[in-house]
């Protein structure tokens, strides 16, 4: 009986927290240039649209833009998107092109 109770006590717990963690990082976007901040929130975009499976959707919980630099290849921004899932964990990083083209 005290395992039946600990299991329904801890269980929500954990649950709330598994999804707590990775919703309270921000994305990364409070700490860049306006510019980079109209491309960076493109870039977030275009991971929603590579994230085509739903299994893939439903496990990502969160995006932060890592990283924003200037691309010598196309005169243009590309950024590193970190995707998480369940207790803040790292999933993917994803690199976004001003074309809109993204690669793992």
């Amino acid at each position: 009986m005290k395992k039946i109770m600990a299991y329904i006590i801890f269980s929500p717990m954990i649950a709330v927290l598994a999804l707590a963690v990775p919703l309270s990082f921000q994305n990364g976007l409070g700490e860049m240039e306006k510019d980079e901040v109209v491309f960076a929130r493109e870039a977030l975009s275009a991971v929603d649209g590579h994230l085509d499976h739903p299994l893939q959707r439903l496990w990502t919980l969160n995006k932060k833009v890592i990283a924003i630099e200037r691309s010598q290849e196309n005169f243009g921004y590309q950024a590193i998107v970190q995707t998480y899932t369940f207790f803040g964990i790292p999933v993917n990083q994803l690199k976004v092109t001003c074309d809109g083209i993204v690669t793992l």
